[in-house]
């Protein structure tokens, strides 16, 4: 592979990974703009997550992450344990 080759694979790696983001903020807008507010009462999750993870805890999730923004994941896992 010459360098020409291997540097514009790395354009367009670049390219395909700025576009995959932009989606997912797009997907996550829509989805937290469909959602109504809600509190979260993280106490009913100590136990057995998985059994009892419900719609209200994904729109919760949606919700923060929209407002805090995707790069910003340690603040929603606190909002989350809060």
């Amino acid at each position: 592979m010459t360098e020409k080759e291997r540097i514009l694979k790395q354009i367009q790696n670049g390219e395909d990974k700025i576009s995959s983001r932009k989606l997912h903020e797009q997907l996550l807008e829509w989805k937290a703009s469909r959602c109504y507010e809600i509190e979260f009462n993280p106490a009913v999750y100590t136990k057995f997550r998985s059994k009892l993870f419900s719609i209200d805890a994904d729109r919760f999730i949606a919700q923060n992450i929209y407002k805090l923004g995707l790069r910003n994941m340690s603040q929603v896992k606190e909002k989350i344990r809060v």
